[in-house]
């Protein structure tokens, strides 16, 4: 099992990158079914671009059912009982890999799982509060939105209001007591919490977890956010030299390239490597304000214009390009600066520069 995804610039990330990968590849030799403790090595699989071990998991997990309505009947990949209390991780777990390759068949075998979910669902409020609880609930989040997509493949309109309701139900109040390993698991279950996780820039995990740091990776740095079916593929990366290969999506992969040009201006450069279907890659560099960004700036041309961030402060003027052609700007604010929206198909390789000015806007 080798992961498509490869760092080769900086080095020290690629080298980090590259460690993190090996163990994640011995971990998932040890995994026999998809509960709470093996989501996130399943999640940080998934996003190296190893989705091989993540279907051979689900499809043991599909097999049909006499009776779709008792727990016993599930089976899991280890050949035991599925519990009420692995649906949700199941269920999310399906969600991200659909969404990262596209499989919509495997989705339609399991949607056997969602009464199952609707168990949990009701445990979830009876259970003593906690760490581990707070992570269900993220769990539980994402199994919902998972299912609540899942339910127009399979007929059922019925269940998708029903799961839209309980996530968002589940999700008042999580903002706000996230810890950092949590946020950047809601990010890779691709959860969006407004003013925690929307900007894509989850602290770094402290210690040497090689799971987080994979996670972190690749939902703060490279700023991933995969739609397989529908053939988009978000990125919001940060502005650093940066040079990635391999990027799975669909069935293919995509390539970035990050580079600073001269003060103030920075080149990215987005490739797609192979597959079938031209991607449709939906860029968002992510613009820090002016008290986090230390980057030196060019004078500021009189057609600039500067730009609130969604925490107070005043971002640079920017403008952007997109192959030598000036683009037009839609900034939307986030907390702690503003994300750049581009839309790009890659039938061909396609360069953005973003130059940010020095100087106020002109009155």
């Amino acid at each position: 099992m080798y992961p498509s995804l490869t760092v080769l610039e900086p080095a020290a990330l690629a080298e980090s990158v590259a460690a993190a990968s090996a163990r994640l590849d011995e971990a998932a030799a040890d995994i026999r079914a998809v509960d709470h403790a093996s989501l996130p090595t399943l999640l940080a699989l998934l996003a190296l671009g190893c989705a091989r071990p993540v279907r051979d998991l689900l499809r043991p997990t599909a097999r049909p059912s006499s009776r779709p309505d008792r727990v016993g009947d599930h089976v899991s990949a280890a050949g035991r009982p599925l519990a009420p209390g692995d649906a949700p991780a199941l269920a999310a777990l399906l969600g991200r890999y659909v969404a990262w390759t596209g499989d919509t068949a495997v989705a339609r075998a399991l949607w056997h799982v969602q009464p199952l979910v609707h168990t949990a669902l009701a445990d979830v409020h009876t259970a003593p509060y906690g760490q581990e609880l707070v992570a269900r609930r993220i769990t539980l989040v994402a199994a919902c939105t998972a299912l609540e997509r899942m339910a127009p493949d399979v007929g059922d309109a019925q269940a998708a209001g029903a799961f839209r309701r309980a996530a968002r139900e589940l999700s008042r109040g999580l903002p706000d007591i996230l810890s950092p390993d949590h946020r950047i698991l809601a990010a890779a279950l691709g959860v969006e919490f407004p003013t925690v996780v929307d900007a894509g820039q989850a602290p770094a995990p402290s210690g040497d977890d090689v799971v987080m740091t994979t996670l972190h990776f690749a939902t703060s740095v490279l700023g991933l956010e995969p739609d397989a079916p529908r053939h988009r593929l978000r990125l919001r990366p940060m502005l650093r030299e940066l040079r990635v290969r391999g990027i799975p999506f669909a069935d293919g992969t995509v390539s970035l390239d990050v580079e600073r040009g001269g003060p103030g201006e920075w080149h990215l450069r987005l490739e797609q490597e192979s597959g079938a279907i031209p991607v449709t890659a939906v860029m968002e560099p992510f613009l820090p304000a002016a008290p986090q960004s230390a980057l030196p700036l060019s004078a500021r041309p009189p057609d600039s214009r500067r730009q609130e961030s969604g925490a107070g402060g005043t971002l640079p003027a920017v403008t952007v390009s997109v192959d030598d052609t000036p683009a037009a700007l839609n900034p939307r604010p986030v907390p702690g600066g503003v994300l750049l929206p581009v839309q790009l198909v890659l039938d061909a390789p396609r360069r953005l520069t973003i130059q940010m000015y020095e100087g106020r806007s002109p009155e």
